[in-house]
């Protein structure tokens, strides 16, 4: 009996290390740049660009100076999208730290108790042990028996409780953030409302996506792909949703492995909006350039 309840914990602990030793997934982001037409267009600034590149190259001087306006405004507009982008993200990297340190005070309280249990479970199986081995000598062989089994029982009993401490440990997230409720379609803080700007690159698609999803609707089909969240419709799903964007207050416990998700599904969105600052930038490349100046003054 006792060493099949050791075998059993051995197997047991094959597993979880192997689970937790298993290859991380990410999600692959591989979204094209806009055309500077699509990216105005998010930006609601379309009839500028198309105006701005009809005045190109005008000797009118009022044209020139309305195309100098123009030139301003779009500057103006894109800037403020990019400070709107970052403010986005900057919000995004706050929740992430939170939640790292949320993880690793959740792993090092577990850490301790398994410490506590390996050294009770060395503890009682040497002294114990010893004990039986020392019986084992004398006469009382029936009482080396019995501590021998007390000893293997107990120590495999504290190993399973170990490896099931391992697997477990939960926390409340008191964090004024939850950036990924708007893309569920959940209340958000008023302090995580994402700009209009920012909304719409969201519910827009990708040039190359393939099935023409909008971006957050893209997120949750490749989390769901990945194992993040279950499938959509499930309870499992609607549970897992409410911890990954939780606010405070609403007691919801989170394990490690919720915390874990919610860092890489922060993550997956903060790339995303990374490519809009890459479409900012190909805009502003793409506009009229008036000719540069000769060394003497001249065009």
């Amino acid at each position: 009996m006792r060493n099949r309840l050791v075998y059993l914990t051995f197997l047991l602990a094959i597993a979880i290390s192997s689970h937790a030793q298993s290859k991380p997934v990410f999600a692959v982001d591989d979204e094209q740049t806009q055309t500077p037409e699509q990216t105005a267009r998010t930006l609601n600034i379309l009839p500028v660009l198309n105006r701005l590149r009809s005045l190109n190259n005008t000797s009118d001087p009022g044209q020139a100076l309305q195309q100098i306006r123009l030139n301003q405004r779009l500057l103006l507009d894109v800037t403020t999208a990019s400070l709107q982008v970052d403010a986005t993200m900057g919000e995004i990297d706050a929740e992430i730290a939170e939640t790292k340190e949320l993880q690793n005070y959740l792993a090092a309280r577990r850490q301790r108790t398994i410490d506590l249990l390996n050294l009770a479970s060395l503890g009682i199986g040497g002294s114990v042990g010893t004990a039986s081995a020392a019986l084992g000598l004398t006469a009382h062989t029936r009482a080396s028996g019995v501590l021998g089994v007390i000893a293997g029982s107990s120590t495999t009993t504290l190993s399973v409780i170990g490896l099931i401490v391992h697997s477990r440990g939960s926390g409340t997230l008191e964090v004024p953030s939850n950036m990924l409720a708007r893309i569920f379609d959940l209340p958000g803080d008023p302090n995580n409302i994402y700009p209009p700007v920012v909304a719409r690159f969201m519910n827009s698609a990708a040039p190359n996506d393939p099935d023409k999803l909008p971006r957050q609707q893209r997120l949750i089909a490749t989390w769901t792909k990945l194992g993040r969240i279950p499938p959509q419709g499930s309870p499992q799903a609607h549970a897992k949703i409410q911890r990954v964007a939780s606010r405070p207050g609403d007691n919801i416990k989170l394990s490690i492995g919720d915390l874990d998700d919610r860092q890489a599904m922060l993550y997956d969105f903060r790339a995303r909006l990374s490519f809009m600052k890459r479409d900012l930038a190909a805009l502003l490349e793409g506009l009229p350039q008036d000719p540069m100046p000769s060394e003497d003054g001249s065009l």
